[in-house]
């Protein structure tokens, strides 16, 4: 029977890195009106493998307007150090180690500085609404003894699909000017609430029996006790597919490092 922990294991993972995905915004100095835009990068989600571009202009004093890019190519699921240790299944354990996941956010918001009327550093608040897209993959591997012939037998179900979010939320944080025409931009804190949903679907290596589609769905009932999440699944001879849905509740930081240009 397929061991629940790996499942859980992976499912877990991409939730909690959506919960925690750091990240840095871009905002540009007001002073200086020949100079309104500023290009900026996080420098928190470079241990996370995520490489993030943002653009920012300001459109009046102390207001400016900003679209940033994110982009992690695909890596190990986050965290998961912490989770194989506590696998005992070989087969279970080697599905979590090989599990990858990419991921791509885009995120347009407005920011509102509270400093002096001559600069756009220091106080701000910033709301924005964030879209995002992981792809996992992972391959379920199964063994069972065949009941005809009594020989150990492999299945081999790779998994692929993405998972969307749709967020809104606010960032606080304080912009310095620390060089010319270099800024540095803290995001002390920030939260979202949103609402993810997603869809993977994998086809067996050989035909499924009757009695290992009932194995595999009774190991996919025990997402059921995961918080919050729901997971809608098939299962047949052929193809496996699993949909997981609900609330995401984020928390984000970032420090961010600019130029402002013309």
């Amino acid at each position: 029977m397929i061991k629940q922990t790996f499942l859980k294991t992976i499912a877990v993972s991409i939730f909690t890195f959506m919960v925690f995905d750091s990240y840095g915004q871009l905002y540009c100095y007001g002073e200086n009106v020949d100079a309104p835009q500023l290009i900026k990068t996080n420098l928190l989600t470079l241990p996370f493998k995520t490489f993030q571009l943002q653009y920012e202009r300001s459109i009046k004093p102390k207001t400016s307007i900003g679209l940033s890019f994110s982009f992690t190519p695909n890596r190990d699921l986050p965290f998961k150090d912490l989770y194989i240790d506590r696998i005992e299944d070989e087969d279970a354990k080697k599905t979590v180690e090989e599990a990858q996941y990419n991921r791509f956010s885009i995120q347009p918001e407005i920011r509102f500085y509270f400093g002096n009327n001559s600069t756009f550093t220091r106080f701000y608040v910033a709301p924005y609404l964030k879209y995002s897209r992981y792809t996992s993959s992972f391959r379920l591997n199964y063994s069972y003894v065949n009941a005809v012939d009594n020989i150990l037998s492999e299945v081999d179900v790779p998994i692929k699909g993405p998972i969307n979010a749709i967020s809104a939320g606010y960032g606080i944080g304080l912009q310095f000017n620390i060089v010319k025409d270099f800024y540095l931009d803290w995001q002390i804190i920030g939260n979202h609430f949103g609402y993810a949903f997603g869809k993977g679907t994998g086809t067996s290596s050989q035909p499924l029996s009757q009695n290992v589609q009932d194995d595999i769905r009774e190991s996919l009932q025990q997402l059921d006790d995961t918080p919050v999440y729901k997971f809608d699944y098939h299962v047949d001879e052929r193809m496996m597919e699993i949909k997981p849905s609900g609330p995401i509740l984020g928390l984000t930081m970032g420090l961010s490092i600019g130029y402002r240009f013309r």
